[in-house]
C-alpha cells in the first residue's frame, strides 16, 4: 500500500471500511434519540474521533465550535457537516492519497494527475479522454476528504496515448494504457 490511514489523519484501526457497529455501538441498547446514545448530535466528535482523533484534536483546540463543545454548548459538530453513511473505504487509493494530504504529507508541493490512453480512435479524442480519466481520479481524492487548496495544487492534465506502458495490440496492453498517474512536483 502506497498511502495508509484514515480520511483524516489518524491511522485507522480499522482494516476495512468502518460499519454500523463502529459508529453505533453492538450492546449498548438505548432510546435512539437519548443524550446517552453513541449516535446522539452532540456525542459525534466522540464517535468520529474514535477513528479521526487528529481531526478532533484541531477541531477541539483551534475552532470555535469545538471549543464551544467542550464548554457543553449548542452548536455544529461532525455530523453537520459530514454524512456518517458517505464514509470512503480507507483501503481505497482515493481515500489513502487523500489521507496522506490531509496528514500534511505533500504540504506546499503540487499533485498532478496524469491521465493516459490506449492508441485506438483519434489522438484528438484520446487527449480529451485522457485528461477527462485525470479529473475522475483528482475528484475522486476530493470527495474521500482532501480538502487543503491553501496548503497544496492539485491538476489534472491529459497525454493521450503518449508514454505507453504496453504494446496496445492486446486487450491487457490497452488496458495497462488506460491509467491515472498522480506525479509529485
Amino acid at each position: 500500500m502506497l498511502f495508509r490511514g484514515s480520511l483524516s489523519a489518524a491511522p485507522c484501526p480499522l482494516p476495512r471500511a468502518p460499519g454500523r457497529s463502529d459508529c453505533h455501538g453492538d450492546h449498548k441498547i438505548v432510546e435512539v434519540d437519548s443524550e446517552k446514545a453513541d449516535t446522539a448530535h452532540f456525542n459525534s466528535p466522540e464517535v468520529c474521533g474514535s477513528c479521526h482523533l487528529l481531526v478532533l484534536e484541531d477541531w477541539k483546540a483551534g475552532s470555535a465550535h469545538g471549543l464551544a463543545w467542550l464548554e457543553g454548548k449548542e452548536g455544529p459538530v461532525c455530523a453537520d457537516c459530514h454524512s456518517s453513511h458517505e464514509i470512503a473505504d480507507p483501503t481505497l487509493a482515493p481515500a489513502r492519497l487523500a489521507s496522506a494530504i490531509e496528514r500534511g504529507t505533500f504540504d506546499g508541493r503540487r499533485l498532478i494527475f496524469a491521465g493516459f490512453s490506449d492508441s485506438d480512435g483519434p489522438s484528438t479524442v484520446n487527449a480529451r479522454l485522457s485528461l477527462r480519466r485525470a479529473g475522475v481520479v483528482r475528484d475522486a481524492v476530493i470527495a474521500a476528504g482532501a480538502a487543503a487548496p491553501d496548503r497544496i495544487a492539485l491538476e489534472s492534465v491529459g497525454f493521450g496515448e503518449a508514454m505507453p506502458m504496453a504494446c496496445d495490440d492486446s486487450d491487457w496492453g490497452r488496458s495497462v494504457n488506460r491509467r491515472v498517474e498522480v506525479w509529485l512536483d
